[in-house]
């Protein structure tokens, strides 16, 4: 579902750029710029005119790069729900990771990036379309497929830690008993022989 809803930037807009300008007391739009996470921009004018916003051809490769990376992630999650052991769980957490990864570098951009023309040009404000909110939410759900690819392992790990510790920490408390009694036997002869 993740991956599903991470896949909407590819077709929508993701954030809205609109600049406003105040007429009368009112504020009315002037013009609209979406912008897809991928690249590409396209402008809506006041009249309803649009045009490429974008002053070359639009990022292809970017577009690519996407559907390849969330195709791999949804290969890598049917291996893991088909393949069982070890081979599932490395490739089902591997492509969830670079699910979430292309999600989240979209998310980043779209959300910590500053738009420093709008200081520049009064009356811009940005807005993060649905298909943004649809984004984020196909990460959260990454985030979550994430940790409970990873979780199974990750307790085995922690049990076999655990254990190894324990096992570790019983061995050096009967060696040091075996010191003792090998120390005491050292300063008293007769406490051998008992």
């Amino acid at each position: 579902m993740g991956l599903l809803l991470a896949a909407t930037p590819i077709v929508w807009p993701t954030r809205a750029l609109v600049l406003t300008t105040a007429e009368v007391g009112e504020f009315h739009r002037v013009l609209r710029t979406e912008q897809w996470s991928w690249g590409r921009e396209l402008s809506l004018a006041g009249n309803g005119a649009t045009y490429d916003a974008a002053t070359g051809p639009s990022n292809v490769v970017a577009l690519v790069t996407l559907c390849v990376v969330l195709a791999l992630a949804v290969a890598g999650v049917v291996t893991w729900l088909v393949v069982p052991g070890r081979t599932g769980e490395v490739v089902g957490a591997a492509a969830t990771a670079a699910g979430l990864a292309t999600v989240a570098q979209s998310w980043a951009a779209r959300v910590g990036g500053t738009d420093a023309s709008g200081s520049l040009l009064p009356g811009l404000t940005t807005q993060t379309l649905p298909a943004g909110h649809l984004e984020s939410a196909g990460g959260v759900l990454l985030a979550v497929a994430l940790l409970l690819v990873l979780s199974p392992p990750l307790a085995r790990g922690a049990a076999r830690a655990g254990r190894g510790v324990l096992e570790r920490v019983e061995r050096d408390r009967a060696a040091e008993g075996r010191r003792d009694e090998e120390s005491r036997v050292a300063t008293d002869p007769s406490a051998g022989r008992r």
